[in-house]
């Protein structure tokens, strides 16, 4: 009998009148399949989540009974209902991802069914039913690709694997998480941990990261191929495959064939890019046989990729499981994480266009000390790029106007952004991005020499050397969803200028909701903490002005409008101090203070001073 639908029915019992002043809602999820005879079979076992919206760490669990059904409490607010895997029936997969409105002692009912279902490139159809055969590393691919993870350290990241999901240990390359102490594990697009880099190995490039038990204690730990003397791990001619987060991407595929075996390392036509690395390669039993580590890409033609043997991940392995001994396990505790929608490019076309040209003043500019900072949102950029393109296209315009030429065909770069680019790039992403770049400056010696011993050759530095940044919200911490500082060389070297050096810049990725107002459009308070490697313990501080803030906020009111309609569309106010901020448009909003000038000796009292 072939099963021609799922049906998945949500509904909301009426609250108790104790829910409504808790500020409680009830849900019941019941999930039953719908056959060709129009039975309808309960689906047990279905676990799924209700994910905050926008605050993806407000994230409730829940799993159908063997009678399909399930049911319980959650605050107030808009979710996302999220499967955790796909359900699968008559050789289709279905997934849901649907918007929830729970409203104190409420009631909502939201009926799913194959005809709403979410399909992506992770949810394959079942081509044996058709005749068609169905790869190997695809059926490998379904059973581990949940053991493959995004791992963020600093302002990069790259790809990780589960090898032991009872100590929640995770395989990666030691260059992604180079220089740095700390790194986060993105399991999902909504649930994202914090991992502790128990072991790693330089030579090797193997690192091992230790995340709670708790948080992966349902998904598959990979296989690792282990050394033989009777055997290879691999033979050329054989077909690969490789997983991982590369460039802006979520989880990518990819295959090819083993070119040659080199000692410690396999050469293959696997496509890997920048953020593969880190991530398995697995034959077509799904068995890890290598990290994917680095690619050889000439001027032309497609190019080499490189993995690191398995083999080379077990001396690292062992030494993690002894350093397990005398280390703390990571919490479990949500981060947050990026936004799952995008900015549609018509509303930010649209709103960019009533902005004023001098705008883009408000982003950057702002100094603090040895640093600069400099604010980036999908609205900057697409200001940044219509700047430039008028100022190259000017005289180009005016031939253009002179041969009557037709407006529809003029030139302009701006036509080059489309839609797809939220798949290529971070444009369209509804995040704001702060840069924190040291300056460069010329030595004292240098000065001295060029003005009092006529030399002609100036000697650059960097001034500042981004140690860690942290930013606050009328006083309270705020975590980026991504980011943390990365090391960026200089070498210049001629006859009029010496700069030869290295410092950190640091990158953190914010959301919106970091500049939400109150009821009545007051900005909040927003200061950015940057520690100097050069002077660790005087960090400087910096309050954004507040046209800054509320600028960035009213930037993203066309985004917030369509996809978060439970925000009130409150317009901020650059002529309102945050000193009168009152009540919050965002839930559980708590505030320290709003006058950071008045309080910034009991905050931040290391600080030698507050800029604004």
């Amino acid at each position: 009998m072939r099963t021609t639908g799922l049906l998945l029915t949500l509904w909301s019992l009426t609250g108790a009148l104790a829910a409504q002043q808790s500020g409680l809602g009830r849900w019941k999820v019941r999930a039953a399949l719908v056959l060709d005879n129009l039975e309808v079979r309960p689906v047990p076992l279905h676990a799924f989540r209700l994910v905050g919206r926008p605050d993806s760490a407000l994230t409730i669990r829940g799993r159908t009974g063997l009678d399909g059904t399930a049911e319980g409490e959650a605050p107030t607010g808009s979710y996302l209902l999220i499967s955790d895997a796909p359900a699968r029936a008559g050789g289709v997969a279905y997934s849901w991802s649907v918007p929830i409105a729970i409203k104190a002692g409420g009631s909502v009912q939201i009926e799913l069914t194959n005809v709403n279902a979410t399909f992506d490139s992770t949810i394959v159809t079942d081509l044996t039913r058709t005749g068609r055969r169905l790869e190997d590393a695809v059926t490998a691919y379904r059973r581990i690709r949940r053991g493959v993870f995004r791992v963020e350290s600093g302002a990069g990241h790259g790809s990780g694997f589960l090898v032991d999901s009872v100590a929640g240990l995770v395989i990666t390359n030691a260059h992604v998480v180079a220089n740095q102490a700390e790194a986060s594990v993105v399991l999902d697009s909504v649930t994202r941990v914090a991992g502790s880099i128990l072991a790693r190995s330089e030579p090797r490039d193997v690192a091992v990261i230790r995340v709670a038990p708790s948080v992966v204690a349902n998904r598959p730990a990979l296989p690792l191929a282990e050394p033989r003397a009777t055997a290879a791990l691999v033979e050329p001619g054989e077909r690969v495959f490789a997983i991982g987060y590369p460039l802006d991407q979520e989880q990518t595929l990819t295959t090819g064939i083993v070119s040659s075996i080199r000692s410690g390392a396999i050469i293959s036509d696997v496509n890997i890019n920048p953020g593969n690395s880190g991530g398995p390669m697995l034959n077509y039993s799904g068995v890890v046989v290598g990290i994917n580590t680095f690619a050889s890409v000439p001027e032309r033609g497609p190019g080499i990729a490189g993995a690191v043997v398995a083999t080379e991940i077990w001396p690292v392995l062992e030494g993690a499981r002894v350093a397990m001994a005398t280390s703390s396990t990571p919490a479990a505790t949500l981060l947050p994480t990026m936004p799952l929608t995008s900015y549609s490019l018509d509303d930010l076309r649209s709103h960019a266009d009533t902005v004023a040209r001098g705008r883009l003043e408000e982003y950057a500019g702002h100094t603090i000390g040895p640093f600069e900072i400099a604010l980036q949102s999908p609205v900057a950029v697409y200001l940044t790029q219509r700047a430039y393109d008028e100022e190259v296209s000017r005289d180009r315009r005016r031939r253009e106007q002179q041969a009557g030429i037709d407006s529809a065909t003029r030139y302009s770069g701006l036509k080059e952004i489309r839609d797809w680019y939220r798949f290529a790039s971070h444009l369209l992403t509804p995040v704001v991005m702060i840069n924190v770049s040291p300056k460069i400056g010329e030595t004292t010696g240098s000065v001295l020499g060029r003005v009092f011993a006529g030399a002609r050759r100036a000697t650059y530095k960097y001034q500042g050397d981004v140690s860690r940044v942290r930013i606050y919200r009328n006083g309270v911490p705020w975590l980026p969803i991504r980011g943390g500082t990365q090391p960026v060389e200089q070498y210049v070297d001629n006859q009029w200028v010496s700069l030869k050096d290295v410092a950190n810049f640091g990158l953190y990725v914010m959301s919106p909701l970091l500049f939400a107002p109150d009821t009545l459009g007051t900005p909040p308070s927003i200061v950015v903490e940057v520690f100097d490697l050069k002077q660790e313990n005087k960090p400087r501080c910096l309050e954004l002005p507040r046209r800054t803030v509320a600028y960035t906020w009213n930037d993203f009111l066309p985004y917030l409008r369509v996809n978060h309609p439970d925000l009130p569309p409150v317009q901020a106010s650059a002529n309102l101090k945050p000193e009168k901020f009152g009540r919050s448009i965002l839930r559980n909003d708590s505030v320290l203070t709003t006058s950071p000038r008045r309080d910034w000796r009991t905050l931040w009292p290391d600080c030698d001073d507050l800029a604004y």
